[in-house]
């Protein structure tokens, strides 16, 4: 069973369980091919969230935002922007083997520069094992960053994965992350 990580609004990478940072220049094997996403609702009340989470490359297809409900905005809590925000939450989650140890990580994200990044990075996974389905990608944990439209927010700090090399896939464990991701959740804010 992995450890999830997330991306913190210090711009670090952390463990969910005890805010450890992993730190920038890890190396770990994306074991993309066990990628899960989907759509994740807080419950509040120390209650276990919902979610309709699969493998991404097991065919699962997220069901459309429209069937999820929660459609009545008057009933959403107020975000950061001082506006109602959708209880729904599209989510991964993406395992990462470390290369020179035995953890597992499993990168949790539900920003718009996380999901940005995993996405890049799934694509560019894509294209490797194309020309080499023997091999997974090794990544390298990285702190990216872009300048906002908003000039008074500026630069915003993101999380990166750069491709550094490739593993072999054999003895690489698929990940258990069905299930036990309820148990590791938090509310991000």
């Amino acid at each position: 069973m992995g450890e999830f990580v997330r991306f913190t609004k210090e711009a670090k990478f952390a463990r969910v369980s005890d805010g450890e940072e992993i730190a920038p220049g890890t190396k770990c094997i994306c074991v993309f091919d066990q990628t899960q996403h989907g759509w994740i609702r807080f419950n509040g009340d120390g209650q276990p969230p919902t979610r309709h989470m699969g493998a991404m490359f097991g065919g699962y297809v997220p069901p459309p935002r429209s069937e999820l409900g929660d459609d009545d905005k008057s009933q959403w809590e107020e975000g950061l922007s001082g506006q109602p925000t959708d209880p729904w939450k599209s989510q991964v989650l993406l395992p990462l083997k470390e290369l020179d140890g035995d953890r597992l990580y499993i990168f949790q994200t539900m920003s718009v520069t996380g999901l940005r990044a995993v996405a890049s990075l799934i694509s560019e996974c894509k294209q490797m094992a194309k020309k080499d389905p023997t091999h997974y990608p090794v990544v390298e944990l990285a702190i990216g960053a872009f300048e906002h439209k908003n000039t008074k927010i500026g630069t915003v700090k993101k999380p990166a994965f750069k491709v550094v090399g490739r593993a072999p896939r054999d003895g690489v464990e698929a990940p258990q992350i069905g299930a036990v991701a309820v148990l590791d959740d938090e509310i991000p804010f």
